[in-house]
Parts: C-alpha cells; structure tokens; sequence
C-alpha cells in the first residue's frame, strides 16, 4: 500500500493536505469529518481500516479549518463544499469506478450534496446526520446511523425507504458513545462497525 497526498489550497489560507492510502484499487472510500470530530477519531480511524480491509483506496478529507485551527461558521459551507469537490475531482482522475463516501455530522451534508454530482458514488454512509442531510439522498443507497443521546436524533425523522436505511443506537450520543461510560461505549462499539460493514458488502 502506498500513500499519496492530494493537496487543496483552502479559503482558511492554509493547503489542505488530504491523504490517499492507495492499494491500486478501482474503489474508493471517501472520510468526511465532522466539526470536531477528525478522521483520526475512532469511528473514522475504524471505517478506514474497514475500507481497506474490503479492497477500498482510502481517501481522507479534512477541512481548511480545521488545518488552519480557526473556528467553524455555518457560512463557510459552500466553501468547505467547493474544496471537498475539488480534492473529490482529483481523486477520480486516477480512474475509480465505484466510490462510497462516509461523512459524520458535518460530512453528512458534504456528502450527500456531493453525491449528486458524480456518477461514480453508489453509497453514502452518513454517521449522526444533521440538517436534511438524509433528504438530499436522492436514489443512492444510503445508510443512517444515530443515537437516541444525540441532539440531532428526531425519531419522527427516522423513516426507511427503499434506498435509506436507518439504524438507531439506544443510548449513544453524537459521538457515537454511551455518555460517561467508556466500557459500555467499547462493547456497543462493534455493533456499530458491523453494520457499516454488512452495508459495504451489499
């Protein structure tokens, strides 16, 4: 496996630096972070591991605020969007034919509005989705993971369809853990794993 880095000059005055783990695959796995919750954070660490474990090329994605250490506005959006599809644009140039894309909070709204833009993405896994991220979806099989902790967690918006699949964690918080209870986070923890997995074999 080798490692390349495709670089995306930011808004936020700094060159993101988005790492591509590349096993010569002609998938592709796309991490979209949230605000504070990186690609280096458990869940996204875990699903990069999952990504090439199952043949994917891995691609990491921060954002220029993030690279920069500046806060985050809702008005900066548009721009996160622009780079995001910039370093996407790139990637796809070394010929990907099926591309996933797994966003958290934040990433869930990058994702789902860039899916509509390029043929190759067949799948969104969108962790703790915000806003009207899952009714930006479109057609594209999409899975929905959250928990009933999380602030972002309406149950009346929790609705399945024939391309939207919910699943729905008693007692996990945005950050996809127990509040407070670390052994209790660790045992829910490949529950969550598994069913990002059993949806990437599908």
């Amino acid at each position: 496996m080798k490692t390349y880095y495709i670089e995306t000059p930011s808004s936020a005055g700094v060159t993101i630096h988005n790492r591509l783990h590349s096993q010569e695959s002609d998938l592709l796995l796309v991490l979209l972070p949230g605000v504070g919750y990186l690609v280096s954070h458990t869940i996204l660490h875990l699903m990069s591991i999952l990504g090439l474990n199952l043949g994917y090329d891995v691609l990491q994605i921060p954002y220029g605020f993030q690279v920069a250490q500046d806060d985050f506005e809702l008005d900066q959006i548009p721009l996160i969007r622009k780079e995001c599809q910039q370093t996407l644009s790139e990637a796809l140039e070394r010929g990907y034919q099926s591309v996933v894309l797994v966003g958290k909070s934040l990433g869930t709204l990058l994702a789902a509005s860039l899916s509509q833009e390029f043929s190759q993405i067949e799948k969104l896994i969108l962790l703790t989705p915000v806003m009207d991220s899952t009714s930006m979806t479109g057609s594209i099989p999409t899975l929905a993971l959250i928990g009933t902790a999380d602030n972002a967690y309406n149950p009346d918006n929790v609705q399945n369809s024939a391309t939207l699949n919910w699943r729905v964690f008693e007692g996990l918080d945005h950050g996809l853990m127990v509040p407070g209870d670390v052994q209790a986070s660790l045992k829910v923890l490949p529950d969550v794993v598994q069913a990002c997995e059993d949806f990437l074999r599908k």
